[in-house]
């Protein structure tokens, strides 16, 4: 969300129905970009492990879990995608909806306590393979998009825009093949409608590499399966969403 300095404070952080009390958070006073001003939100609240912490603060989701404020060390997320949806998106705190999603959640094992990263078995878009033998991967609700290593993103863009001057003839869309990521054994597909972009009747790609050598899964994996994020058990579970 772009660069910026301030000082740490310390206050209660209200959320509908609980107060953490004590709470350390940054208070920006510089922002050289232009993030927040033109965003409808003010600011963010990480739900990382503290280990990523700047200055080893520690996060409201660990005051909230030390302080009884919720039942379980867990919160779920679900994404409404549609802006015309009726059911708007969720954040709870402390557990998760089955109502919100299909069948059962699929676990697996957090790889390592930073951010909410795991193994992913395989990832494919139709004959290009685009994680060879096993690979890692972040969940985060904080990337709109999806963020692949070098070699998926060349693969990706093999099938997808194999000229590489960044835009997608929209009407081959509905023929591209289906991403999927192999997870805990089961397979989560990604359609082409989602991981293409189209606006004012041009299509992009919606994969992008900014350098890391792991997928980050974001806002348009997230918005297909429920996601829970279970840090007593250190695993994060997925299922489709209802």
């Amino acid at each position: 969300s772009g660069g910026w300095s301030g000082s740490l404070a310390q206050d209660p952080v209200r959320e509908p129905g609980l107060t953490i009390q004590n709470q350390v958070f940054a208070e920006a006073m510089q922002e050289p970009g232009t993030s927040f001003l033109y965003s409808n939100f003010d600011g963010l609240m990480g739900m990382a492990f503290q280990q990523i912490s700047n200055d080893d603060v520690v996060p409201p989701f660990y005051n909230m879990w030390t302080q009884g404020l919720i039942s379980k060390d867990l919160f779920s997320f679900y994404l409404a995608r549609a802006g015309t949806s009726s059911q708007g998106g969720e954040m709870i705190l402390g557990g998760s909806d089955s109502s919100l999603y299909q069948g059962s959640l699929t676990y697996v094992p957090v790889s390592q306590e930073g951010y909410w990263q795991f193994a992913v078995d395989s990832g494919s878009i139709g004959s290009q393979v685009l994680c060879s033998g096993g690979c890692q991967a972040i969940a985060d609700t904080g990337t709109s998009l999806i963020v692949a290593p070098y070699n998926g993103y060349v693969a990706y863009m093999n099938v997808v825009d194999p000229d590489g001057d960044g835009y997608i003839d929209c009407s081959t869309v509905s023929s591209l093949p289906d991403l999927e990521f192999v997870i805990g054994g089961t397979t989560f597909t990604v359609p082409a409608s989602q991981y293409v972009i189209e606006s004012d009747g041009q299509c992009s790609p919606a994969i992008s590499y900014m350098g890391t050598d792991f997928w980050i899964l974001g806002d348009i994996f997230i918005g297909l399966y429920y996601t829970e994020f279970d840090m007593g058990n250190s695993r994060i579970g997925f299922a489709p969403v209802a």
